[in-house]
């Protein structure tokens, strides 16, 4: 059990595990009369805010609620959360946290971690060391920073995004146990290009469009300088900026101090481990898998990156020639060297004309999903274009016809974003497909068999990623560390066996200090960390590992 002083969430109060603390607590700290006389477990508490939550109606009103608790009593959250992960993570995080972001100023309570803007360029050190002093351990393991551009497929968010820094440090705790004393979200304002909460009266962020290249990445550059003088040793998690500079921004400062982009790499190791989930039922060789990805985003680019890097290491071919089996379209259809501004990470994946000379395609100026499919007669549709079905029952149906076990995929977040229900996908591939979506989804029934569906949620992989680099020390976070994560997700998929793609949330700890250690050995081979024995990285990781007691 731990006290407000370790907690750093609560100050000046006694909210925190109040009504945990013994009657001997309570009178040593000067409780008595200022908590309710019964001394409750955590278990009873946690059940009170379950009973609180029933009578919520809608999953925004429940977050709103669990986020009020976390203010107040982080014990009490962690706890309740921890014991309801598999109910609760879709209500804390993905795919509710959406409307929490889009509805922020409106609910607007209280502050937590940090909201930086950039007229505040020349502060940021004293504005970070400020916030240093007031934490208890006067250190930090890992920080989130967003710009709020590219929320969960709803897009440039402004200061509402401060959210989904708070609820990714909230997973890295259920999920891999990361302190939440030593855990920072920041939200970086650079004005909005939302004209909504522009001319909204109640919105609480910096009323300007975003600036201007240069000025935009002149303030970037502060934040990192100052964050590096401040938190020397802490994780710079990258989280939601929009398609133009979450490649530029992790390429930027990877190398300058560990960085990691969840949206890019986080989304490209989780999708590459249910991929080659898949890929081993189909009996297909890797090298030979074509690939159709709806969506050309960083997510999308992330993915097809990460899946080349890692049959280029397990095949000894060369990057450049495994790009040809990748096909990704944006809303303008099929990139080629027709498209118009491409970002400097799509370039790779154009297609020259002249390499569809033999293509039949009504319209070659628009080539769409439908045309690539027909022509190309891929193994593996990923959608990641936020364009609900997108994956038509046409091009489901031509999946299933050309494939004995098609690996579908819809990534898209929020559910109404999702380029197919698995229901779907299940009635037009008649139960053929192999499938991922990346929000959760029930079981389908068909034709007398139930379907678990996995979902591609990125808190399989990155607590464990986080782990791995406090454990390791590592200052740079390497492709081949992040493939060994994939690899080991993969793997415990095949030993659990749950019917699915990837593995379930039901030891999510344990999955993840098992990931910790293989990115940590990784690291050792990479010369980034020093040697140690298998126990004695079982040793470093365990006591990484907070718990709420």
């Amino acid at each position: 059990m731990f006290n407000e002083s370790e907690t750093g969430f609560v100050r000046n109060n006694f909210s925190d595990i109040d009504t945990l603390f013994t009657n001997k607590e309570r009178t040593a700290k000067g409780l008595n009369g200022l908590v309710p006389p019964a001394v409750e477990t955590s278990e009873i508490a946690s059940k009170r805010v379950m009973g609180q939550l029933a009578s919520k109606a809608t999953a925004l009103e429940k977050c709103l609620h669990l986020y009020e608790i976390y203010r107040n009593n982080a014990n009490l959250f962690f706890s309740t959360a921890s014991r309801n992960l598999k109910e609760l993570l879709p209500i804390i995080y993905t795919p509710t946290i959406g409307e929490a972001v889009s509805t922020y100023s409106k609910n607007y309570v209280k502050q937590i971690g940090l909201i930086i803007n950039i007229e505040q360029q020349d502060e940021i050190e004293s504005i970070l060391r400020n916030y240093k002093n007031s934490m208890p351990h006067k250190e930090a393991n890992i920080i989130i920073a967003t710009d709020a551009e590219g929320i969960l497929g709803i897009g440039d968010q402004g200061v509402g995004g401060i959210y989904i820094s708070i609820g990714k440090l909230m997973v890295y705790t259920l999920c891999g146990g990361i302190n939440p004393a030593k855990a920072v979200p920041i939200m970086l304002d650079v004005g909005t290009n939302n004209e909504e909460l522009l001319n909204d009266p109640l919105y609480l962020g910096l009323k300007k469009k975003r600036p201007a290249k240069d000025k935009y990445y002149a303030f970037i550059d502060s934040f990192v300088n100052a964050f590096r003088k401040v938190f020397p040793n802490a994780l710079l998690h990258w989280e939601d900026f929009g398609k133009d500079n979450a490649s530029e921004v992790l390429e930027r400062y990877r190398k300058v101090h560990c960085s990691f982009n969840d949206d890019v790499q986080g989304t490209g190791v989780i999708t590459l481990a249910a991929l080659l989930a898949g890929i081993e039922k189909t009996k297909t060789a890797p090298e030979n898998h074509k690939i159709v990805m709806m969506g050309a985003g960083t997510a999308a680019c992330g993915i097809s990156e990460i899946v080349i890097s890692y049959i280029s290491k397990k095949t000894s071919i060369p990057r450049e020639d495994l790009y040809k089996n990748f096909y990704l379209l944006n809303s303008k259809g099929l990139l080629t060297e027709k498209s118009q501004r491409l970002n400097k990470y799509q370039i790779p994946f154009i297609k020259e004309s002249s390499s569809l000379a033999s293509w039949n395609i009504p319209n070659p100026d628009y080539i769409t999903l439908e045309d690539v499919v027909k022509n190309v007669k891929p193994t593996v549709l990923i959608g990641c274009s936020t364009v609900s079905g997108a994956f038509t029952p046409e091009i489901l149906s031509l999946m299933a016809e050309y494939n004995e076990n098609p690996i579908i995929m819809p990534l898209s977040n929020p559910t109404s974003k999702s380029e197919a229900l698995p229901a779907d996908i299940i009635r037009c591939t008649n139960g053929k497909a192999l499938i991922a979506a990346g929000s959760p989804f029930a079981p389908v029934e068909f034709n007398g068999k139930t379907y678990s569906i996995a979902q591609c949620n990125n808190a399989l992989a990155f607590p464990g990623i986080g782990l791995g680099v406090l454990a390791s020390g590592t200052p740079y976070i390497s492709d081949n560390m992040l493939l060994a994560v994939a690899e080991g997700i993969y793997k415990k998929a095949k030993e659990e066996n749950n019917g699915t793609l990837l593995p379930s949330f039901n030891n999510i700890i344990a999955l993840s200090k098992f990931l910790g250690k293989l990115f940590y050995k990784e690291a050792i081979a990479e010369g980034y960390a020093i040697e140690l024995s298998d126990k004695e990285i079982e040793k470093k990781i365990d006591n990484l590992v907070w718990l709420p007691k």
